[in-house]
């Protein structure tokens, strides 16, 4: 009754809901991406780190490197004394690099995409001549359709040459591996117990206890390598491909042909990432933002990569290849790698803005911001841009109808 007798200025103020931040508390690494939802539209505030938007029901919070307190407040727009706060303990750095296999939630294919749903469902779109995208009867198809029979998707990868059979992956939260491609005109399951998958040359998977295994022929090869925290593949012209690992201290090894015997690269440490540059060199991303180009003989520091929070790159068989970083502040820069695996420096791609993750492929690029919208560049011969038309474009475009997953 009291708040029926409130004149009407007040009622709103007196009886709304009070306001509340879920989660209220919780401990994040640096370096961090936090998502924080209040239950009513607000005004967001935080004493550090840097917000992804200063208003609505969800924001996205990137914690600082170093290990604070930080208090994030939520205020009502119209009433500036209604507020709920929350807090993000940023634990202090380990010495140790403790961050599992990198999870893919989006893939750029060799002329197509596959990207995961904030609902845990995936899309497809592009290129369909080896049934790329399920369910699809057209060749090619600009707008990403629905993955009918997936659910609870975790990752995504794709094969890096289109010759290879298997063309998709997804990795379910069930630890079940489904593929689809050339002979698999809708998605089966492949193998099942795996948490963590990468593919190029050789279709890599882990079981989540610090080793993986690897595809050669018709069966599966199990790396002696321990505690691995990371591993690609990449193809090469003149073998079956190259594998580069990353183990829990952050040090990175080399092996050729698929063998599985893993040479360490002297010279390097505290690597968090690599990806590929040419048939035998990587890209491996530091802890301290920058990168060096890696290969058997060593490591070579490069100029102008600094300041990076994701890269992708791309080998391109035999003419260089090309790659992205997302720097920490969010914007993203390309460069371009000759055959001897030296890349260029550097140079900012306009019209993108707050890119969390992205992915390569030979025909186009793929760029996720901190609000799970999803962009593109690149060839569109199959639509893999996924906007709706088949025209290509260097200058980035939004990808239609998907609220991509983080990773």
């Amino acid at each position: 009754m009291r708040c029926l007798l409130l004149s009407l200025a007040l009622l709103g103020s007196a009886c709304a809901e009070p306001l509340r931040i879920t989660p209220a508390t919780q401990q994040v690494l640096p370096n961090s991406l936090v998502i924080l939802s209040a239950n009513e539209d607000v005004l967001w505030q935080s004493s550090g780190g840097n917000l992804g938007s200063l208003r609505g029901t969800r924001v996205v919070l990137e914690t600082p490197a170093t290990g604070v307190s930080i208090t994030v407040t939520a205020q009502d727009p119209k009433d500036a004394t209604r507020k709920a706060f929350a807090t993000v303990q940023i634990q202090a750095a380990s010495t140790a690099i403790s961050t599992p296999w990198r999870t893919h939630t989006f893939v750029a294919g060799d002329g197509y995409s596959l990207a995961i749903a904030e609902d845990g469902r995936l899309w497809a779109w592009g290129r369909n001549d080896r049934k790329q995208v399920p369910g699809a009867k057209a060749i090619a198809n600009p707008v990403p359709l629905l993955v009918e029979g997936l659910t609870n998707v975790s990752a995504v990868a794709t094969a890096a040459d289109a010759n290879f059979s298997l063309m998709g992956l997804a990795l379910t939260e069930d630890r079940n591996l489904w593929a689809w491609g050339k002979d698999r005109g809708t998605p089966a399951v492949l193998e099942k117990n795996i948490k963590y998958v990468s593919y190029g040359a050789c279709l890599l998977v882990s079981a989540g206890d610090g080793t993986f295994s690897y595809t050669r022929g018709n069966g599966r090869l199990r790396n002696p390598l321990k505690n691995v925290t990371y591993a690609i593949s990449v193809g090469s012209t003149n073998s079956t491909g190259y594998i580069a690992a990353i183990d829990s201290n952050g040090n990175a090894f080399i092996s050729n042909d698929c063998d599985g015997t893993l040479k360490s690269i002297p010279a390097i440490s505290e690597v968090v990432t690599i990806t590929p540059l040419t048939d035998s060199s990587f890209l491996a991303q530091l802890q301290n933002g920058t990168a060096m180009r890696i290969d058997q003989k060593g490591a070579t520091a490069l100029a102008g990569f600094q300041d990076i929070n994701k890269m992708s790159s791309i080998n391109m068989l035999g003419t260089g290849g090309r790659g992205y970083v997302a720097t920490k502040n969010g914007e993203v820069r390309e460069f371009t790698v000759d055959k001897t695996g030296t890349p260029t420096v550097p140079r900012i791609v306009n019209g993108l803005q707050n890119i969390i993750d992205i992915s390569v492929s030979r025909t186009h690029a793929l760029f996720l911001d901190r609000d799970g919208r999803l962009f593109s560049i690149g060839d569109n011969t199959y639509g893999q841009l996924g906007n709706g038309s088949k025209q290509s474009t260097e200058t980035p475009v939004s990808v239609i109808g998907v609220k991509v997953a983080r990773p």
